[in-house]
């Protein structure tokens, strides 16, 4: 639901590009008839004053400055539909990817079947050797700890029995 409405909304904003592009594109068109009116008026005026001709040059040139404008940002919206338009593209490749891995598999034959069974189980029983060999190493890990654990305490005893009788034997026998 949220990508469909994520698409939604990508598609409204590219019709709106594709409303500012075209009014642009008008934009442009009444630009240069209007430029070629104000080339036309400079030709005739030729006999008029030199600061009428200084003023119909500002003029002409805020004129190409607002068009550059334009095109410029022309440009720009065209840059963000494409961006768009990719975006799109991606959400719409993402969601088919979805759908594809939510889709069960359904195997074309026995065989396929057969195989993907012959193949889980030999995974399963790879996956429990290698937890039972696993298993052994800590068994064996945790025998080694409680044998050292004991040995130690039988020392310790040991130890405690020897300072307590005051015996001339060099050392306990075990």
């Amino acid at each position: 639901e949220e990508r469909e409405r994520a698409e939604k909304e990508l598609q409204a904003k590219m019709a709106k590009l594709k409303e500012e592009t075209e009014r642009e594109k008008l934009e442009k068109e009444r630009l240069a008839a209007e430029k070629a009116m104000i080339e036309q008026d400079m030709a005739e005026a030729s006999n008029q004053t030199q600061e009428l001709l200084r003023i119909q040059a500002e003029r002409a040139k805020a004129e190409e400055e607002k068009r550059a404008r334009v095109e410029e940002e022309a440009s720009k919206r065209q840059s963000e539909m494409e961006a768009l338009k990719v975006q799109l593209q991606q959400a719409n490749d993402e969601k088919d990817a979805v759908v594809k891995a939510n889709t069960p598999k359904v195997p074309a034959s026995p065989e396929e079947l057969r195989a993907d069974k012959e193949k889980l189980l030999s995974e399963f029983e790879a996956r429990r050797k290698e937890l039972e060999l696993h298993q052994r190493v800590e068994q064996d890990k945790q025998e080694r700890m409680l044998q050292e654990l004991l040995e130690a305490k039988k020392k310790k005893r040991l130890e405690k029995a020897a300072r307590a009788s005051p015996s001339p034997s060099p050392s306990p026998a075990k």
